[in-house]
């Protein structure tokens, strides 16, 4: 039965290694196609590897989720843009006092 494990766990081993490497892969290429991003990304993962395995495991999701969240916000930006000029131009920096003024010249109409 040993035998049988010690394969089974050397066979998971390999699985979770290739995928860590593919995906280090697809945040190295990712990253690089972002001339903005590019220098931080490869500063932080210098830096954290000098730390240790554990530092730079933990840094590069952290990475990872905020380019997934990078491109989240880009399309909420776009979509309230979009949202924003269909509606009413209302000025952005608008006081308590002027929104009511606003309300009450509506309702006299």
């Amino acid at each position: 039965m040993g035998v049988v494990v010690k394969r089974l766990l050397g066979a998971a081993r390999q699985i979770e290694i290739k995928r860590s490497l593919i995906g280090t892969y697809r945040l190295f290429h990712r990253m690089n196609r972002m001339p903005d991003l590019r220098r931080l990304f490869w500063r932080n993962f210098l830096r954290c590897s000098l730390r240790g395995i554990f530092v730079l495991d933990h840094a590069m999701r952290l990475m990872a989720i905020y380019l997934h969240f990078y491109n989240q916000s880009k399309y909420l930006d776009l979509a309230l843009e979009q949202q924003i000029r269909s509606s009413d131009h209302i000025p952005a920096m608008m006081t308590s006092d002027a929104l009511a003024k606003l309300n009450m010249k509506k309702a006299a109409v």
